[in-house]
């Protein structure tokens, strides 16, 4: 009965709480989260973990930009049924040549406005789509595995592509998915402002919030339940080294607060047949004239 009570009643209660305040509050506060959370590890280190993985797990929702909601809108719109949950695609232009754009973490498919018109116009058909949990997609829940079988949904509704754009956890989730499953080979891939380990952006997390080094072994177990893989086995640097057919392009810069630019280092040293840029100002959004014109030329060339 005890255990019954915590899984049914305290567990998601305390859990959709603190999911609230952290969806709600000011970056300041995210430590007293850590401290609730740290205190029921004391009681029960694998509710706890469940707990903190749940919030690790839900995008804060966003609003869409005007801008970002104006340019969604030029576009063809198809709903896309995966895992029982619809995703929202978006399609411009008409062409064989098919390129792919997966936004990262609290993005969504308009963050590519200014990067899909020029493709557009050299020819190319373009694909985006708001990740589960994000825009107008269904879904609360986002992580690795989720992002992965959205993109392989992309792939099963599309056909094949000449060309993979992917910023931040989108670029993460792009490469997992050419190395690890059976999909066609896209001739280029572009990685902007990817991680490189997954480690290193649950260490991030729990820095921010301040919860204690004693769950990271639970946080392990949790991958390991949910994708029967270690946490190791999704590393994007290891996996781009089995991207050698591909051509590649990574971008990434110097003063990302949110991905350390030695994590785009890391994955270059793995790919080294591809081109590495470091841009010195644009921060992990990677949105400015030059990064554009980068982008196009190198899918378009």
């Amino acid at each position: 009965m005890g255990l019954f009570l915590w899984d049914t009643i305290f567990y998601p209660t305390f859990a959709n709480i603190l999911i609230g305040i952290f969806q709600s509050t000011h970056p300041m506060n995210y430590k007293t989260i850590g401290k609730a959370i740290n205190f029921v590890e004391r009681l029960s280190p694998s509710l706890a973990q469940r707990i903190s993985f749940k919030l690790f797990t839900s995008p804060r929702p966003r609003k869409q930009k005007p801008q970002e909601q104006a340019f969604l809108e030029t576009a063809t719109q198809r709903t896309i049924l995966n895992d029982g949950k619809k995703i929202q695609a978006y399609i411009w232009g008409d062409s064989d040549r098919k390129v792919l754009f997966s936004h990262g973490w609290e993005s969504n498919a308009g963050r590519w406005r200014s990067f899909i018109p020029g493709l557009v116009a050299a020819g190319f058909q373009v694909v985006a789509f708001d990740a589960p949990g994000h825009g107008a997609s269904e879904g609360k829940r986002l992580h690795l595995v989720i992002f992965m079988s959205a993109i392989q949904a992309m792939f099963k509704e599309f056909g094949a592509f000449e060309a993979l754009v992917g910023h931040s956890m989108g670029a993460g989730a792009s490469v997992m998915c050419l190395a690890t499953q059976q999909l066609p080979r896209p001739k280029k891939m572009v990685l902007l402002g990817s991680f490189s380990e997954v480690s290193e952006v649950y260490k991030g997390y729990t820095e921010m919030i301040g919860l204690t080094p004693k769950l990271a072994p639970k946080f392990n177990e949790t991958i390991k339940r949910l994708s029967g893989r270690d946490v190791s086995y999704f590393s994007v640097a290891e996996k781009a080294g089995q991207l050698h057919d591909i051509q590649g392009l990574i971008i990434h810069d110097k003063q990302d607060k949110t991905i350390a630019v030695q994590e785009a280092r890391n994955i270059a040293k793995s790919w080294p047949s591809a081109q590495y840029i470091e841009t010195d100002g644009a921060g992990h959004s990677l949105q400015n004239d030059y990064i554009f014109s980068e982008v196009i030329n190198f899918i378009a060339s």
